[in-house]
């Protein structure tokens, strides 16, 4: 009997101790799936665009700031402005200045976070990340106003506005949108959470796709461009935007054969000083917008160019140099770290699950053509057609005392002469008629008054046509200066067809920004 009982006592502590570990490799099973990251991201304290030590005259506090990477002060020059660039020798002290650094903690907490929840469905993360959510982008006390407009700042140079080279800066934003979409189920977020949020994300679309500099961002045939619409393209399709998330996917596909080679190089990037990192980082930006097509019917990973250029050539031609970045035979200043591809390798390698391409509505047909321009317009230009009053949209959401959207106009449709062949479809606007506030923008001529407006269309085979007429880049360039002769606000309306050429729009854009036009909003057919 009492052996019976020592048995008994001794299977006990046999099925316990089994339990204990069984417990143990449970808890250590769940410990390794959670990001590496997340013990930082709960001790962070929330730091918001409010942080900034100092404000530049004229801004608001909620505006974000930053200064560009590779400026240096000329030494040539009494004060050493305007500053000068020296491709691949970051400034760290001006970075250090702006908000760059509160920006990218935002995005990768939240990140981190977020995963947590995706992994284990941890309570507590997700909360933390809608606090930051709430912070950044929600709150009225604390929020960012929801522009670029003072981004990578050129000290000296365009009255110390951002730069086009800014837009990158809120790449992060691309990947933020996914976060929100995985909280959801986490209930984080109340109802009127998340229709400030859609508020916030259609007010900072509004400017990407209508401000100079975003717009520039579309335009640029290297990373830059990627990454414009790396985070465009989730932010389209987070808003019901559909018809641009589906032009932006296009759009994609046109920039790899654009961008990459046949043997998986890509020219824009190998003529930097650090070349191998900008072609990673370019192609990070394709990483993240195969995630985004993915549910959209689009299989990027897979996709061949008709010049058979592709992102796994792309990827292939990085791959030897992964683990030893010094064997790169081409500039990189910047020292590499090993396993700087492994994330892009990864990302390829996982199976994306592709959906059901949506069927989208086709926007609305133009309207009857425009009136003739008066007789004092046309003296000063041929056949410059009048765009009738479009009335103003609601203004985006912004902070008390925060700068104004800049001096931009975006329709749903227009209409040009009938010799140039003309499908609109707008991409700045989420209304038919939606104009940026005029009360919010000075020294504009009144809209309804009747000023002359321009419709540039650009054809797949990289013909332009001004208000129905063939020019030519020299015509062009002096029919933009006669524009800016009467006004420097005048409208400029760019219609682009879906083949035409990048860098003919690349080309059109940089003549609008040497004239100094202020006013110009792209749509495509």
């Amino acid at each position: 009997m009492h052996a019976k009982k020592i048995a008994i006592i001794v299977n006990t502590l046999v099925c316990a101790l089994f339990l204990f570990c069984a417990a143990g490799a449970r808890l250590a099973a769940q410990t390794q799936a959670l990001p590496p990251n997340l013990a930082d991201a709960f001790a962070t304290p929330i730091v918001t665009i409010m942080d900034k030590t100092e404000v530049p005259a004229g801004l608001s506090r909620h505006d974000y700031v930053s200064y560009a990477r590779y400026y240096w002060p000329d030494p040539s020059k009494p004060g050493g402005m305007p500053f000068i660039m020296r491709d691949g020798d970051p400034n760290t002290d001006e970075i250090a200045r702006g908000d760059y650094a509160r920006l990218w903690t935002f995005f990768d907490t939240v990140e981190s976070l977020t995963n947590a929840w995706r992994a284990n469905h941890d309570a507590a993360a997700a909360r933390r990340a809608g606090e930051w959510l709430r912070a950044w982008l929600i709150a009225p006390a604390t929020r960012m106003n929801p522009n670029l407009d003072y981004a990578q700042i050129r000290l000296g140079s365009d009255n110390n506005h951002g730069s086009v080279d800014g837009v990158t800066d809120g790449r992060g934003f691309g990947r933020i949108i996914g976060d929100i979409k995985d909280l959801d189920s986490a209930r984080v977020l109340t109802a009127a959470d998340k229709e400030a949020l859609g508020q916030w994300f259609n007010a900072y679309l509004e400017w990407l796709m209508t401000s100079k500099n975003g717009m520039a961002a579309r335009a640029a045939q290297n990373s830059g461009g990627t990454w414009f619409v790396a985070q465009t393209l989730p932010i389209a399709d987070y808003v019901g935007r559909d018809y641009l998330a589906r032009a932006l996917s296009e759009e994609a596909q046109k920039r790899i054969a654009i961008q990459i080679q046949r043997d998986g190089s890509q020219p824009q990037e190998m003529r930097r000083i650090n070349s191998l990192s900008s072609s990673a980082f370019n192609l990070a930006a394709y990483a993240q917008i195969a995630q985004a097509v993915a549910p959209l019917g689009v299989d990027l990973w897979n996709y061949t160019a008709p010049s058979l250029s592709s992102l796994g050539k792309a990827v292939d031609f990085l791959v030897p140099y992964n683990m030893n970045p010094s064997a790169w035979p081409h500039p990189q200043r910047e020292p590499m770290q090993s396993g700087f591809l492994s994330e892009i390798i990864k990302a390829r390698g996982t199976p994306l699950k592709v959906g059901i391409p949506k069927i989208v509505a086709l926007p609305p047909p133009p309207p009857p053509p425009p009136p003739a321009v008066t007789a004092t317009q046309s003296q000063n230009i041929s056949n410059v057609p009048i765009i009738p009053s479009i009335s103003s949209a609601p203004s985006a959401p912004s902070v008390s005392g925060a700068s104004n959207t800049p001096n931009t106009v975006s329709v749903s449709s227009a209409s040009s002469a009938s010799s140039a062949p003309y499908t609109p479809n707008v991409f700045g606007a989420s209304n038919v008629s939606n104009v940026s506030n005029a009360s919010n923008v000075s020294n504009v001529s009144n809209v309804s008054n009747g000023p002359a407006s321009v419709i540039i269309v650009l054809q797949k085979d990289g013909s332009i046509f001004f208000n129905g007429k063939m020019a030519s880049d020299k015509q062009l360039e002096s029919l933009l200066s006669q524009v800016r002769a009467i006004s420097p606000n005048i409208p400029v309306f760019i219609s682009m067809e879906g083949n035409a050429p990048i860098r003919t729009l690349a080309s059109v854009m940089e003549t609008c920004r040497r004239q100094g036009l202020n006013k110009i909003s792209m749509q495509t057919q």
